[in-house]
């Protein structure tokens, strides 16, 4: 944290100055507990959104990568907004398409917004970008859920259509 504040100190220019310090942020919030880590919520959206007006490419769309899962894991009463979340994710890969958990994150907030057919193409890009074991088992097992319920809503409109 103190490192972000130097950078930022020293120029306010530097989007990694901010991206880090909100990193920091979200980590100790993540430590301390949501109850207890409210008041950090704005201070980290906007120093991410500072990291991603000046630099939407640093660390390959992380600004929007990193607000997307905010939107995405907060309560809807704490600002919480899975369409945001997604229009961030959509950022997030068009500044960092060849990085996996871009299209992971996006896949996981669409499925979530029950567009199920776009979380597979999201997945589809997904699996042709070197990942890590964990990401690669998450990404497979999102597909199987997302592969079974595209089976069942094949089978429920057929049996709608023949009746």
């Amino acid at each position: 944290m103190e490192r972000a504040e130097l950078i930022i100190k020293t120029s306010q220019q530097k989007s990694e100055g901010y991206y880090f310090k909100a990193l920091c942020q979200g980590r100790r919030g993540q430590i301390t507990g949501l109850l207890n880590s409210i008041s950090a919520i704005a201070p980290f959206k906007k120093a991410m959104e500072t990291a991603a007006k000046l630099d939407p490419y640093l660390e390959e769309g992380g600004p929007h990568r990193a607000l997307g899962r905010l939107y995405q894991d907060l309560p809807i009463f704490l600002g919480g907004n899975l369409k945001t979340a997604i229009k961030n994710f959509k950022l997030a890969v068009k500044y960092g398409p060849h990085h996996p958990e871009n299209h992971l994150f996006l896949a996981r907030a669409l499925y979530e917004n029950e567009r199920i057919e776009e979380a597979e193409k999201s997945l589809n890009f997904f699996f042709l970008i070197e990942s890590n074991p964990e990401e690669k088992k998450e990404g497979r097992e999102l597909l199987k859920v997302i592969q079974t319920r595209l089976k069942k809503s094949v089978l429920h409109d057929q049996r709608t259509h023949n009746q």
